[in-house]
């Protein structure tokens, strides 16, 4: 939503600088200084800065119907986010993705189910012991009542089982399969957590870099436009340079919004490899 609504920012100045491009070659073309394709094509170019920000515009509403399933909102109503492109959990030093991964719910969940798998192994085992039990009573006799005899009573049963089928050494197989498929099922899991936080922190970092290269272009290719631009006016360079130049400018500027949106995408990739969640209260 948030990159939907800039976009339409940065689609309005793109044609802002077709707008400004095709009345300067609009004049040099009536004052016989520019050729018939220079203008058509500063022409076209304007027509499709004028798509992208209708387009843009489109891409709100879309997002906007996204946003409302996401809020469980039963009826549509526009609305608009508030917000920027910093990204908080940088993670610029290398984390310890093991002691990560031990806090992963994912992970805590494997060894719960490897653990509950233990027990019942031992308690499959435990089936086989002999089980004594103790009983102990008192009671009164007599022919008058109340009665007046006393009575007491104590005892122990044994008991062992012995003709069962082979009933308990299926309950332990069964038990001891459980527990290795859940032990592979832990393993599995820990590995999948560690590849996911490895290629999630690096993917951020990739991410974070690329703004900052984005940017520097951005810095340059608006720099160069200007240059450009004057040059250009004054004849010195030819249409065919200037539209070059003209096109890294709309591209450096499309370059560093994407950069910026993937950027906030690679840091909430890379909480949710950490099993953790977003803040918003932040």
């Amino acid at each position: 939503m948030l990159t939907a609504q800039e976009l339409v920012k940065v689609a309005e100045d793109i044609a802002r600088i077709r707008r400004e491009n095709y009345e300067l070659i609009s004049l040099r073309y009536e004052s016989g200084l520019e050729h018939r394709g220079a203008l058509l094509t500063a022409e076209a170019d304007l027509a499709q800065a004028y798509f992208q920000i209708a387009q843009a515009k489109r891409d709100i509403e879309t997002a906007q119907w996204q946003m409302m399933k996401a809020m469980g909102r039963k009826e549509y109503n526009p609305l608009l986010v508030k917000g920027d492109f910093i990204v908080v959990d940088s993670a610029k030093d290398k984390p310890n993705f093991e002691t990560l991964a031990k806090n992963n719910p994912s992970l805590q969940e494997a060894i719960a189910k490897k653990n509950s798998a233990e027990f019942g192994l031992r308690s499959a085992y435990g089936e086989f012991f002999p089980t004594l039990s103790g009983q102990a009573g008192a009671n009164k006799r007599g022919t008058l009542y109340p009665p007046k005899g006393d009575n007491w009573n104590l005892g122990l049963v044994l008991s062992m089982p012995i003709f069962e089928g082979g009933l308990r050494l299926a309950q332990v197989s069964q038990a001891k399969a459980l527990l290795n498929q859940l032990q592979a099922q832990e393993k599995d899991t820990r590995d999948g957590v560690l590849v996911a936080l490895a290629q999630a922190w690096a993917t951020l970092q990739d991410a974070i870099e690329t703004v900052d290269v984005q940017y520097k272009s951005l810095i340059a290719t608006e720099e160069r436009a200007k240059i450009a631009e004057a040059q250009y006016s004054i004849g010195f360079i030819s249409y065919d340079n200037w539209t070059i130049i003209e096109d890294n400018l709309v591209n450096a500027k499309s370059a560093y919004l994407n950069a910026q949106s993937n950027a906030l995408t690679a840091e909430a990739n890379w909480i949710q490899a950490k099993g953790e969640v977003l803040e918003y209260a932040q």
